[in-house]
């Protein structure tokens, strides 16, 4: 993922395991590919069980997701910011600080044997609509730019 746009991709949550543990997420290159996206410097994941993890570090971010969930992950690198979805439904903002390469990611804990996803990279509609993300971005630019405006009237 690299240049000035948003880079966009679900994953469809085909078959899970009982204790499972799946991250969707993305990471730099030198992330190893032994660990769960989150757990180590320069990975981020959404995970299962509703907590996102930045780059070792942990909090609850949105709703759980099981088999038969989509699960969408957004970079946009011009905002330098990430953010999810679940079923074609944004979840918000989850990183900020997001500069240099990226790679689309899923990781499974070791106990996630029979675990089945599928990817989708735009070779078929996204559940999510990617132009409301720009929508709602420019939405929020014309606000900031107008209490700035008010601020500098008082």
């Amino acid at each position: 993922m690299t240049g000035h746009q948003l880079h966009y991709f679900e994953i469809g949550i085909m078959e899970d395991a009982k204790d499972k543990d799946i991250g969707v997420g993305f990471c730099e290159e030198h992330v190893p590919l032994d660990s769960l996206l989150g757990f180590d410097k320069g990975s981020w994941g959404y995970h299962g069980d509703g907590n996102a993890f930045p780059s070792n570090d942990c909090g609850k971010y949105g709703p759980q997701y099981a088999q038969e969930d989509v699960v969408g992950c957004g970079v946009d690198s011009d905002k330098e910011v990430a953010f999810f979805t679940l079923n074609g439904k944004y979840l918000g903002v989850a990183f900020r600080g997001i500069k240099g390469k990226q790679y689309s990611a899923v990781s499974f804990d070791s106990v996630s044997e029979g675990c089945r996803v599928l990817a989708n990279f735009g070779q078929k509609p996204f559940l999510f609509d990617a132009s409301t993300w720009n929508a709602e971005e420019e939405r929020k630019a014309q606000y900031r730019q107008l209490r700035r405006i008010v601020r500098d009237d008082e």
